[in-house]
């Protein structure tokens, strides 16, 4: 059996590849949903409802645990799709491993940037009360709109890039934020430019800490980490395989020795 990593199109890569990298051995299996890409500004229902008819496609393939690789769809869909779905297979999402960071690592003032979607649910601030109701985090969040669909383009990035993310980070550099998380798993992908323009920040991607958490989940449930292949494959689905999909997938994963194959997702949407 496999793992599985959902998201909206390329910014789970970044999850992956950190995946990947501290749990090698494990077989993964990726769906990026890039015939709807992005979901940062999509009706929420529409996103649970287009999450619902995926869910099975991950069950199909034989993957025991799907790992949610992107924020929008942790805040948007997360509880309904493991009510849905808790006797077939277990769904675990992106924002509790952040919360669980922040809270072990405090700062004096940490930036959010996130999709429309994300900052408006207000998700990491119900998360972080409902972990530590008592802990007070003194913190600024900031909706990013436009931005996931230029880094989908990929590398050259273009000037509307620059302007968005100067756009996207002026309020929180104005607060002098100590600590910048990255609320989506796209923008890890264009963590080195958003360092530049926040020099005197901590960047915080949600890879690495993805990865220390699943190691720590899979340790405290061995009976589904038994159940897992180890075989180091993966394989690449996409719901939609647009032209610069097979350079940007390579890009994002680093993997310069060999070209992966990309995959058609058949997925019946209507």
């Amino acid at each position: 059996m496999k793992i599985g990593v959902f998201d909206s199109g390329l910014g789970g890569l970044s999850i992956l590849k950190s995946l990947k990298k501290s749990l090698p051995q494990y077989d993964y299996l990726y769906l990026g949903d890039s015939l709807h890409v992005p979901y940062g500004d999509k009706d929420p229902e529409k996103i649970t409802t287009w999450a619902k008819k995926i869910i099975p496609f991950f069950i199909e393939k034989n993957c025991c645990l799907i790992i949610f690789a992107c924020n929008t769809i942790t805040a948007t869909s997360l509880s309904q799709i493991q009510e849905k779905f808790d006797h077939q297979i277990k769904v675990l999402g992106i924002i509790r491993p952040t919360s669980e960071f922040l809270l072990a690592n405090p700062a004096r003032k940490i930036g959010i940037i996130g999709t429309t979607n994300t900052i408006v649910s207000n998700i990491f601030t119900h998360d972080l009360e409902k972990i530590s109701p008592k802990k007070r985090i003194n913190y600024h969040q900031q909706a990013c709109p436009g931005l996931v669909e230029e880094i989908e383009k990929g590398p050259p990035y273009s000037k509307k890039m620059k302007t968005i993310l100067s756009s996207c980070l002026a309020l929180l550099t104005e607060k002098k934020v100590d600590v910048l998380v990255l609320g989506c798993t796209h923008y890890n992908l264009i963590a080195d430019q958003i360092q530049t323009l926040l020099p005197k920040t901590k960047i915080i991607t949600q890879g690495d800490i993805a990865a220390q958490k699943l190691a720590a989940y899979l340790n405290r449930h061995l009976d589904l980490a038994q159940k897992i292949t180890c075989q180091s494959k993966l394989e690449l689905y996409f719901t939609k395989i647009k032209v610069n999909y097979s350079f940007l997938v390579n890009f994002f994963l680093d993997n310069r020795e060999q070209s992966v194959e990309l995959k058609l997702a058949k997925i019946n949407f209507s």
